[in-house]
């Protein structure tokens, strides 16, 4: 149950952030199976390690035991490690070392990074057209950054006015929404990032918009970069605050024909379901 527990969180939350495939059968390791059917959606977080390790979730453990942990993972572990643990023939069962404890806790980071980057290793060869895998693996309870204002000003200034850039509505609070969402691109790129209200913010969430409210964000992307590489209006306010202007600068690295590919990419691996699109009937 100690191991169950934490191997079911561990999943979980990864499941729930970035949908890591997780094996190269085409049904996936069974491990994201029990997680789907147990309900998990978007817009729900996972229990925590209390709630798994709970009575009512007894059920749930010992399947994790029995279609994951002991097919999925005992059978790679090699049949013993010395002063690490014992495990005997085909035994499912291992037996660690008591002393091994201590030096566990004394190098922890060392350890975790060494399983890190195995783990990396491995995802990379089932999400390959998925970025930042290392960084989002060695993520666990750090704090996501946040949009820098320059960025969110020149957002603001790009769009002209106090209109969502997804229902072109009045925004009544301004949010700042990842175009391609944050857990798929990992990063606060400046052409990722529209204006838009709260409304098309909570309900767009973790999905992908529409591919013709895309398009309007690469036509942005693409007068922001041409303003990059010398066309700059002349009255504009944008060539008089320097903060702007350095946040302008980060569109040289832009490339539309790589942005497009990441749209794509996200669409095909981790944002599969229907596209957001605003209701502009409600209100």
């Amino acid at each position: 149950n100690f191991v169950a527990t934490r191997f079911l969180k561990y999943y979980w939350d990864m499941e729930y952030s970035f949908k890591f495939r997780q094996s190269s059968d085409w049904q996936d390791a069974n491990i994201r199976k029990i997680i789907r059917r147990m309900g998990e959606r978007r817009d729900k977080k996972p229990p925590t390690r209390e709630q798994i390790a709970s009575d009512e979730n007894a059920e749930l453990r010992k399947e994790v035991i029995r279609r994951s942990i002991k097919p999925e993972v005992m059978v790679h572990i090699k049949t013993k490690m010395p002063n690490l643990f014992q495990k005997e023939g085909r035994s499912m069962s291992i037996t660690l070392d008591r002393n091994i404890l201590g030096f566990l806790g004394r190098h922890h980071d060392t350890v975790l990074s060494i399983i890190n980057h195995k783990l990396v290793t491995e995802l990379e060869k089932y999400n390959r057209m998925t970025p930042r895998i290392a960084t989002k693996v060695s993520f666990e309870n750090a704090v996501r950054p946040p949009i820098p204002k320059d960025e969110k000003d020149l957002v603001l200034w790009s769009q002209g006015d106090d209109r969502c850039f997804y229902c072109g509505r009045l925004r009544n609070e301004t949010h700042f929404d990842h175009v391609i969402p944050y857990n798929y691109v990992f990063s606060n790129d400046v052409y990722n990032i529209v204006a838009s209200c709260q409304e098309c913010n909570c309900a767009k969430h973790d999905r992908l918009p529409a591919d013709d409210l895309f398009g309007g964000v690469v036509d942005r992307n693409g007068r922001l970069k041409s303003m990059v590489e010398g066309d700059m209006p002349g009255d504009s306010s944008l060539a008089q605050d320097a903060g702007l202007l350095e946040a302008l600068s980060a569109m040289s690295g832009y490339a539309e024909d790589q942005y497009r590919i990441l749209y794509e990419s996200c669409e095909a691996t981790y944002s599969r379901g229907e596209k957001f699109r605003p209701d502009l009937a409600a209100g």
